[in-house]
């Protein structure tokens, strides 16, 4: 089932069952364009891990964005099936108190959802592998604790990162996190973390046919379709090149590949764009994407004996 590290999501005030008036900032704005006050109440007695609270009394909505964090010592398991109710009672307990039933109405905005795994080599290692992927789909970011793709279109793309989530939990915004919950520590030693951020509604029903806050709970494997997404095949092509095994053609598209490779510090766009500026213009390019794919999969995956095999035991713990 999905876990949720962040969430924003909106309900009906039909569910809000008390609010303390004193806890909130209260909002009346005049719209010039339609003569209507805007009304808005903002929660003011926050904590780690509530970002927002948000009553709209002109569209008779409740908007909250809000972390696993608010689980404390249980920030872990992530907003889950099994910890939602645990979740709703840290919010009801900071000035307003929600009707259980709402998690059965309600509407994701932008979410997280991430698996925390424990494999069986250093963090790095997998690390390493990932910055080794093409992702023609993706543009790749290597970062201080791990690495980013960002999915490569305009309407509703994603965002999938893999990092030490033992590394960053001791960044200096979890300090006073931590120093009410010093357990967490160990607890996220030599994790993996892997996430999906879909920032958007569209991007959300894309993926789950609605925004749903059950319905996404409900779903599984999610991470592990987005990483197959990233991976794009590359565990099918065999990592190692022979060229007295191939033909004249073939010998002819590697040896391009692997001078463009170095050329383009392997981006797969650079490198495609290279050869697309020798084509004719209404040449399609179908042909040479497969070549720039297959070939630098295994260029990459060369220099590592590791790698795939790094990547296929991501695959394999992501689908579990």
């Amino acid at each position: 089932m999905t876990t949720i590290d962040t969430v924003s999501f909106t309900t009906s005030i039909d569910y809000l069952e008390d609010a303390d008036n004193s806890k909130f900032k209260n909002s009346k704005i005049y719209n010039p364009k339609n003569g209507l006050i805007i009304s808005k109440r903002y929660l003011l007695n926050k904590k780690i891990g509530l970002k927002s609270v948000t009553i709209n009394e002109n569209s008779d909505a409740i908007i909250i964005s809000a972390s696993s964090k608010l689980l404390g010592v249980d920030y872990k398991r992530g907003i889950s099936l099994n910890t939602i109710e645990q979740f709703t009672d840290e919010i009801n307990k900071l000035g307003l108190v929600l009707d259980k039933d709402y998690i059965n109405d309600c509407k994701v905005l932008r979410t997280d959802i991430k698996d925390d795994l424990r494999l069986t080599k250093d963090v790095q290692a997998y690390i390493n592998g990932m910055n080794h992927l093409t992702a023609p789909k993706f543009f790749k970011t290597p970062y201080e604790t791990g690495i980013a793709f960002n999915e490569r279109i305009k309407t509703n793309p994603v965002r999938f990162v893999g990092y030490n989530k033992g590394l960053e939990i001791l960044r200096t915004e979890n300090k006073d996190f931590l120093a009410q919950y010093p357990s967490l520590i160990n607890q996220f030693k030599d994790n993996v973390r892997f996430e999906s951020r879909l920032p958007k509604v569209g991007a959300i029903k894309k993926y789950f046919g609605s925004n749903s806050l059950i319905d996404i709970l409900s779903h599984k494997g999610f991470n592990y379709e987005i990483f197959n997404k990233v991976v794009d095949n590359q565990t099918n092509f065999i990592a190692t090149y022979n060229t007295l095994e191939m033909t004249n053609t073939e010998e002819k598209n590697f040896a391009q590949i692997y001078l463009l490779n170095d050329k383009y510090n392997g981006d797969f766009n650079g490198i495609l764009n290279h050869i697309k500026g020798k084509l004719g213009s209404k040449t399609k390019t179908t042909y040479q994407r497969n070549q720039i794919k297959k070939y630098l999969a295994i260029i990459n995956n060369s220099k590592d004996n590791e790698t795939l095999e790094n990547i296929r035991e991501i695959i394999d713990a992501l689908k579990k």
